[in-house]
């Protein structure tokens, strides 16, 4: 599966604000939402992209 270029924008936004919630709060979508974007772009690159804690990521 060909990642979808919203994923990269999600996986940016976490990685800036080094949380689900505060990218989705700055993005407009919800956690879920960008909990699943992440999960998939992992997946299409068989990549782990984050160790995801308590603190965030």
């Amino acid at each position: 599966m060909e990642p979808d270029w919203q994923w990269y924008r999600s996986f940016l936004a976490v990685l800036d604000q080094g949380s689900l919630s505060a990218a989705a709060r700055v993005l407009g979508l919800t956690q879920p939402t960008l909990g699943r974007h992440i999960d998939a772009l992992e997946t299409a690159l068989q990549l782990k992209l984050f160790t995801r804690s308590f603190d965030g990521f």
